[in-house]
């Protein structure tokens, strides 16, 4: 080959090389990941979560007290660079503390982002490793994605957690049992932003604002795969929390909510 050529092939192999820098990132081993759970037909069905919580009343929580007006922020799928760092801004400065369910891949990503957290005095709960919906898994598997999870967490901050929010909130009774036998506190939601619609942060924030009551877990995220944009979610925020408190709405952490 001559080096004309030569020189060619390495100039594509650079500018390819370039190009999956900027893409090899957690979702593309997510997919991996994903890619080695059981086929379609084999997964269980998921089991509704207002049955899960009346049978399992002291692990799968949906909300807290109905009769004072504290509710509990709550965020998932991060940490991510691109979202956490301006929500946690807004959440100094608004003075509110907030519940966030970490992925363990990118826990071990973004370490400061989880440090920052805490160090501002806002609760972590586990999101699982990969973002795998335990109903997929073995229970083997399953535990072995949780483990994996908390020793993120606990390289990251020296803590570990009790708090599990179950990808796509999907579970069933088996999975539930292995959760309580674990020690953990499965928390699902009651008020769904859809902020990961990619909304106009009116949109979102209306929505919010429109469904809550007293007691409510509110879900949003400040994490999401790389195509999609999550900035409404931060002006969204913002717009809910000073329209919340002016009626009268007082925010917690999800264990000060649930009294855990």
């Amino acid at each position: 080959m001559s080096w004309t050529k030569r020189i060619f092939f390495m100039f594509i192999i650079i500018i390819a090389g370039c190009g999956m820098g900027n893409t090899m990132n957690e979702e593309v081993d997510t997919m991996q990941k994903n890619a080695q759970v059981q086929s379609v037909e084999e997964r269980p069905e998921a089991v509704n979560n207002g049955q899960l919580a009346k049978q399992y009343p002291d692990t799968v929580f949906l909300s807290g007290p109905k009769d004072e007006k504290k509710i509990a922020l709550t965020f998932d799928d991060g940490p991510d660079p691109r979202v956490t760092g301006d929500l946690l801004d807004v959440l100094a400065e608004e003075k509110v503390p907030a519940t966030f369910f970490l992925m363990g891949v990118r826990v071990d990503r973004y370490p400061d982002l989880v440090k920052r957290m805490v160090d501002e005095g806002h609760t972590i709960g586990s999101h699982g490793y990969w973002h795998n919906p335990l109903i997929n898994l073995s229970n083997r598997e399953a535990q072995a994605d949780l483990e994996k999870a908390n020793q993120a967490i606990f390289r990251a901050v020296n803590q570990e957690t009790s708090l599990y929010r179950p990808p796509f909130g999907s579970l069933n009774e088996e999975k539930v049992e292995m959760l309580k036998e674990l020690g953990y506190s499965v928390i699902i939601w009651s008020v769904d932003s859809e902020d990961w619609k990619a909304s106009p942060p009116d949109e979102i924030a209306e929505k919010v604002i429109e469904d809550v009551r007293p007691g409510s877990i509110i879900l949003h995220h400040d994490g999401a795969n790389w195509n999609i944009d999550l900035s409404g979610t931060v002006t969204a925020v913002q717009k809910e929390i000073k329209e919340l408190k002016k009626r009268g709405y007082t925010f917690v952490t999800v264990p000060e909510l649930l009294g855990l």
